[in-house]
């Protein structure tokens, strides 16, 4: 029994034309560098272990930018989280417990896993209100 290529789930996307919904990073690139899977597509599948690659995060356009796509589900209990505050000058970090105002807050879209995510968010929003984040 062959054992699949490691990257299978992005090669059959490239074949069905989806390979646009992938991103790769190599093993001597920076830990930030993610770039485009298609235009190194021959040598993730030449070089498998040189790579990584991942489903690009899915995001949302406010105004002129474009912002990773808040949290649709509940996370597992315990899992911290960081709500969008306009009125505050840094995003409010919470553990989530699943509460009734924590589930209102998940479904206006302002819960995050990340602190940075949600400063992004703060700023798209009071920019396209006309304010000055």
């Amino acid at each position: 029994m062959t054992t699949p290529h490691p990257h299978a789930e992005f090669l059959h996307a490239l074949a069905d034309g989806r390979g646009d919904e992938f991103e790769c990073h190599h093993e001597n690139w920076n830990a930030s560098d993610w770039l485009d899977g298609v235009v190194y597509a021959g040598n993730i599948h030449d070089h498998p272990k040189n790579w990584t690659t991942r489903r690009k995060p899915r995001t949302i356009r406010i105004g002129d930018i474009d912002v990773l796509e808040p949290m649709r589900v509940a996370p597992a209990m315990g899992t911290v989280v960081w709500l969008v505050c306009i009125h505050r000058d840094s995003p409010f970090q919470f553990c989530w417990s699943g509460n009734t105002t924590e589930q209102e807050w998940l479904k206006l879209g302002i819960c995050r896993l990340t602190k940075e995510a949600a400063e992004q968010q703060r700023k798209a929003l009071i920019l396209v209100s006309g304010g000055t984040p």
